[in-house]
């Protein structure tokens, strides 16, 4: 009968980034704690044929033997052999284990999607600095897709509303979906949906009068260049505004 084997890793430091840092070194013997709950991290040994039998693991498995498989709560993982840091499982056992880990992951991504609206990208990098293995994380992803619990259609609308809510230029719009991983295509489709002309009027018109007490001199060449500077930094367009900035500097 082919086992699987197994290791668990408890860990300490919850600040510590899981990608690519301390927290995936399979050798480590510390205590994980994420929040207040105690965790451990487990792997797969990508060569299932090991023999444990009368040698260190430590010595002869390097941190490139093995796959991360994902997080457990030590209460959880303790099913899985015990408190015995290396141990085998049959298939069936490593089954159970897969799925508890994917329950596990997905119970967490419930969870963070349930604060506010996530982008597909946000959410796997949830789950990446969870931390679950990458197959693991595409079945997660995909499931929330189909249950539509990740829409990025409805989280760019959201997220761009919200940015003219407070008055955000269509640049600054555009920037904050891109930060947020969501693809091209579609955020000029949004943008173009929600940034009518009369709402990106009222937008300009808001900061211009912002520009326009914050330089008051309207014979001052120096203030004229800073209002200009301004709507340029908020990301408007130069031809957006600079009719209504000439007017107003040119007032006796």
């Amino acid at each position: 009968m082919t086992m699987i084997l197994i290791r668990k890793t408890p860990k300490k430091r919850p600040e510590c980034s899981f990608v690519g840092g301390c927290c995936n070194n399979p050798h480590a013997t510390d205590n994980v704690f994420l929040g207040k709950a105690r965790f451990v991290l487990l792997f797969r040994a990508k060569n299932s044929e090991v023999d444990t039998d009368g040698i260190s693991l430590t010595e002869e498995l390097k941190e490139d033997d093995w796959d991360l498989l994902g997080l457990l709560p030590t209460k959880a993982a303790s099913k899985y052999g015990q408190e015995k840091q290396y141990f085998k499982l049959t298939a069936d056992q490593y089954e159970q284990l897969e799925q508890e880990i994917k329950h596990h992951a997905y119970e967490k991504l419930l969870n963070y999607l349930a604060y506010r609206e996530r982008s597909l990208s946000e959410c796997k990098e949830y789950l990446k600095r969870l931390p679950v293995n990458d197959h693991f994380i595409d079945t997660l992803i995909s499931k929330s897709v189909s249950q539509n619990y990740i829409n990025d259609d409805r989280f760019a609308e959201v997220l761009t509303e919200s940015q003219i809510s407070r008055n955000k230029s269509r640049l600054e719009a555009k920037n904050s979906l891109i930060k947020k991983g969501v693809c091209s295509a579609l955020i000029e489709t949004i943008l173009e949906q929600l940034y009518t002309p009369e709402i990106t009027a009222n937008i300009v018109g808001y900061h211009l009068n912002r520009a326009f007490r914050k330089y008051p001199d309207t014979k001052s060449y120096k203030d004229y260049h800073k209002c200009i500077a301004y709507m340029m930094k908020k990301g408007f367009k130069y031809d957006d505004f600079i009719d209504k900035v000439k007017t107003f500097y040119s007032r006796d």
